[in-house]
């Protein structure tokens, strides 16, 4: 049962795929192997659910797949105030429209949508995600490879998901021509990256130990996982 309050107007998703070997994170392969690539998919789940879990006066729900997967979720979120439904669509873009609509007629304002890929993103995005929304009809996280980390919608689902590239580094110019195309008005938030390649993953590994080194807080179990699969 989600909330009722009329605080509880946001909901921030995690769209999220179990850590199966052989079916997550496979542009890494063959550089790492299928396990590995699953194990860092749990711990970027794992961090992710970490992230979401700072951000307060929203309603936390992950969409994952696939569907026979959830005790995955819920072994990930137990005692923690998450809400887990399947993906449902023909593609992302689908799945993420059909994630908004639901959240949309289940009487929720503003909903933002992230990914497990970045999981250095900083909280402070999010929360500026959720404000930008006060002024504009969508925001976006832009990514470096041309695709984005982060979308937000308020009250109504924008025709915006199709037709887009998904998983090609054309969905981000793809989705702004949609936008002006329907004269919306879009909020743009700081560039962000995330794990898709061998590069990323080395990137990632540099990045963490700077953050580290900063004194920042890092996402430990990625951090973990990524000196383990690149260690010499």
């Amino acid at each position: 049962m989600f909330m009722k309050s009329r605080e509880k107007k946001n909901a921030l998703v995690l769209f999220a795929k179990a850590p199966v070997a052989g079916e997550v994170k496979t542009r890494l392969q063959p550089k790492i192997t299928p396990e590995n690539s699953a194990r860092l998919q749990e711990a970027m789940i794992k961090d992710s659910i970490s992230l979401i879990s700072e951000i307060n006066n929203v309603e936390k729900i992950i969409y994952f797949l696939p569907g026979e997967k959830k005790y995955i979720f819920e072994k990930f979120t137990d005692g923690l105030p998450f809400h887990l439904n399947c993906q449902n669509g023909v593609d992302l873009g689908k799945k993420m429209e059909n994630a908004f609509q639901d959240l949309f007629n289940k009487g929720f304002f503003r909903v933002v949508v992230i990914g497990v890929d970045s999981p250095t993103l900083p909280k402070e995005y999010i929360n500026k995600a959720f404000i930008e929304l006060d002024k504009a009809d969508l925001v976006i996280g832009p990514s470096e490879d041309g695709g984005y980390y982060l979308i937000g919608l308020k009250e109504k689902i924008l025709p915006v998901f199709s037709p887009v590239e998904w998983g090609s580094n054309r969905v981000l110019s793809q989705t702004e021509k949609l936008v002006k195309k329907n004269n919306l008005k879009l909020s743009i938030l700081p560039v962000h990256y995330d794990i898709d390649t061998i590069e990323d993953l080395r990137h990632l590994k540099t990045h963490l130990k700077l953050l580290s080194r900063s004194g920042e807080n890092v996402p430990a179990n990625t951090m973990n996982i990524v000196d383990d699969i690149l260690s010499p």
